[in-house]
């Protein structure tokens, strides 16, 4: 990795040379005015435990990566002044704070990709680190006065996995910032003993979907929305929730929240627990965030089976017996008989369409009003 930093007219160019288990150091290498200093890593593997899996491979690997950081900047140009060059600065080593910056924010969030062995088997590989832990000033061989500095990694690996960094759940449009999230899907079961049998055997008349996640009290939108559900109480407050599975599956929901719940302990970061249920019905039915539109299409009956418009920019939808739906350009919606709402008062059929946010409808095949 390769990282640059720029501070009081110097220009560091820092080259990371890591080894795996063992390596050969690498002397300053000079071109002119400009030298070269790589930083040796050296990466080897601490625990290791692979699951007794018959079918697939995988497991986790604890690694430790360890660097020797001499404590001055390497010289970069002629132009340098002494100040610049000095070792310590107000108390500090000022080389090695910025070194150690740039470690700590390349290892500051978990990170996951996809790699493949030596037989083209593809691997689901994700690692997590801690921040950088310096040692003291010392004399080192080769190194001259360095620091050594020591980062531990976690690495998770599954052969044609799928990583929790591959699942997102969006509320409103909103990253869910959970650490843990489940998705389930239940069925109302019929049961009955059938003609000439003595065994009971069960139907599904129905399913449910439920999304419960845990995440971190915080300024995120998605954690708002389920505080101002559980401090508020409103009841049938509706949201568009997408789930995405992986790299191949994505589905969007209209949904409700089910149950909030908080929790916090001494000066730990509080956490919320908060369940998502899927709704139907007409939009006019539920209570909407402030920014969503209704996009209110009249008829003369309910015969009418499709639904034509364009939609300026691409929206997340919902329409009765349509369900929820990402939209963009010209579309073509069939209607259902669960789509139409009669008004009596001016006995005509409207059919609702709930708009995350601005709307702009041309070329409806309906009268519309946007509410």
């Amino acid at each position: 990795m390769k990282k640059a930093k720029k501070n009081l007219n110097i220009i560091i160019a820092s080259l990371y040379c890591i080894w795996a288990t063992a390596g050969e150091y690498q002397r300053p290498v000079r071109d002119g005015n400009v030298i070269t200093h790589e930083i040796i890593g050296n990466m080897r593997t601490s625990t290791s435990s692979n699951d007794a899996n018959n079918v697939l491979a995988m497991g986790v690997n604890g690694l430790s990566l360890d660097f020797m950081l001499p404590v001055y900047p390497p010289r970069t140009n002629a132009a340098q002044t002494a100040e610049q060059l000095a070792k310590i600065s107000d108390g500090q080593y000022p080389f090695l704070e910025l070194i150690l910056n740039v470690l700590n924010a390349y290892f500051q969030e978990a990170q996951a990709t996809e790699m493949e062995d030596g037989d083209g088997v593809t691997f689901s590989v994700a690692w997590q680190a801690g921040t950088v832990i310096p040692g003291a000033v010392e004399l080192a061989p080769k190194f001259g006065n360095a620091v050594p500095l020591n980062v531990f990694i976690q690495v998770y690996f599954i052969e044609g996995g799928t990583n929790s960094q591959d699942v997102k759940i969006s509320v409103d449009g909103q990253l869910m910032p959970f650490q843990s999230v489940r998705l389930g899907r239940a069925a109302v079961l019929e049961r009955d003993v059938f003609a000439g049998e003595t065994v009971s055997k069960s139907f599904a008349s129905s399913t449910a979907l439920s999304v419960d996640a845990d995440f971190p009290s915080s300024n995120n939108p998605a954690t708002g929305s389920a505080l101002s559900y559980l401090l508020v109480g409103e009841p049938n407050t509706a949201h568009f929730v997408n789930v995405q599975w992986g790299k191949g599956l994505e589905k969007l929901y209209f949904m409700i929240y089910n149950t909030v719940q908080t929790s916090a302990t001494g000066i730990a970061v509080a956490g919320v627990s908060a369940s998502l249920i899927e709704v139907g019905g007409n939009g006019e039915m539920y209570n909407l965030p402030q920014d969503f539109k209704t996009v209110r299409f009249t008829f003369t009956d309910s015969q009418t089976q499709t639904l034509t418009f364009t939609l300026a920019e691409e929206k997340q939808t919902f329409i009765a017996g349509v369900g929820a739906v990402k939209r963009s350009g010209a579309q073509t919606v069939k209607l259902t008989a669960q789509s139409f709402e009669y008004d009596e008062e001016n006995d005509n059929y409207n059919v609702n369409m709930v708009v995350d946010g601005q709307v702009t409808v041309t070329n409806a095949s309906a009268p519309f009003t946007v509410i």
